[in-house]
C-alpha cells in the first residue's frame, strides 16, 4: 500500500479544512446539489438567499474531486480555440462563449472581495505560446480573431518572448485577463457562507439512485435515506 492509499489527503497542503456530517435521515427540500466541488459551491452560494431550501451532497469529502487537483489558474480560453469554435457554432456564439468565460473571472474576483474576511484572489496575465514553428500561423490567426472582438491581448514574436520571459518560442499571445484563486479553499469558504443562511452540506453521502417524477426527483443514498427535491443540480465534475 502506498502513501496515497493510506491517506489520500497527504499531498494537500491544507488537508481537510472543514468537516461536514453524513445524511442520517430522510430529507425534503427544494433543490439538491450533487457534488461538492467549486462548481457546486458556486451554485449553492448563488442560491443561498433565494428563499429555497437547498442542500449539497458529496460521496467523499468536500472539494476532494477535481477541485483539489485544480491549478488555481483561471483563463477564459476554453478547450476549443475561438477560431475552431467559430466553425462549429458560428462566430457570434463562439465569441459570446469566450466573453462569458472572461466575465466569469471578474465575477469570481467580486465574490472573493465580498466575502468576510476577504478571500485571496489575484488578477494575473497569461501567455499562450506556439510550441513549434508550424503552430505559429494558426496561433496568429487565433490572436487576430480575438483582437477583432475586443480581447485585451498582445502578439509576441520570438525575440519578445526571449527578452521578457527568458525562453524561446516561435510566437505567443499575451492576455491581460486571467486570475488565480485556491479553488479548494474557496469551495469551503463559499459553503460555510451557504451554511450560515440555514442550508446543509453533507459528506460521505453517495447518491446511488435517481428517480424522476413530474413533481421532482427522489434520490436514494448509499445507506437507504431518501431525499425528495423539486430540482436537482448535478455538479460532479469529470465523474458525471
Amino acid at each position: 500500500m502506498n502513501l496515497y492509499e493510506q491517506n489520500p489527503y497527504w499531498l494537500m497542503k491544507d488537508g481537510i479544512v472543514s468537516s461536514y456530517p453524513s445524511l442520517d435521515k430522510d430529507l425534503n427540500i427544494d433543490v439538491a446539489i450533487m457534488g461538492a466541488g467549486i462548481s457546486a459551491a458556486l451554485t449553492a452560494w448563488y442560491l443561498r438567499k433565494s428563499g429555497l431550501s437547498v442542500a449539497v451532497f458529496d460521496r467523499r469529502h468536500v472539494g476532494m474531486g477535481s477541485t483539489a487537483a485544480s491549478t488555481a489558474f483561471l483563463q477564459y480560453e476554453i478547450d476549443t480555440p475561438l477560431i475552431e469554435l467559430s466553425k462549429l457554432v458560428g462566430e457570434q456564439h463562439a465569441v459570446k462563449s469566450y466573453k462569458l468565460c472572461r466575465k466569469a473571472i471578474y465575477c469570481i474576483a467580486d465574490i472573493c472581495a465580498g466575502l468576510r474576511p476577504k478571500f485571496d484572489f489575484n488578477l494575473v496575465p497569461s501567455l499562450q505560446h506556439a510550441s513549434f514553428k508550424i503552430h505559429k500561423e494558426k496561433l496568429r490567426q487565433e490572436f487576430e480573431l480575438r483582437k477583432k472582438h475586443g480581447f485585451e491581448i498582445d502578439w509576441l514574436e520570438q525575440a519578445d518572448i526571449k527578452r521578457t520571459f527568458g525562453f524561446e518560442a516561435p510566437g505567443a499571445v499575451f492576455s491581460k485577463d486571467g486570475g488565480q484563486v485556491d479553488a479548494y479553499l474557496l469551495t469551503h469558504r463559499l459553503l460555510k457562507d451557504f451554511q450560515k443562511h440555514g442550508h446543509a452540506v453533507f459528506n460521505n453521502t453517495p447518491i446511488d439512485v435517481i428517480e424522476h417524477a413530474r413533481q421532482g426527483v427522489t434520490l436514494t443514498t448509499g445507506n437507504g435515506r431518501k431525499i425528495k427535491a423539486k430540482k436537482l443540480v448535478i455538479a460532479c465534475g469529470y465523474e458525471s
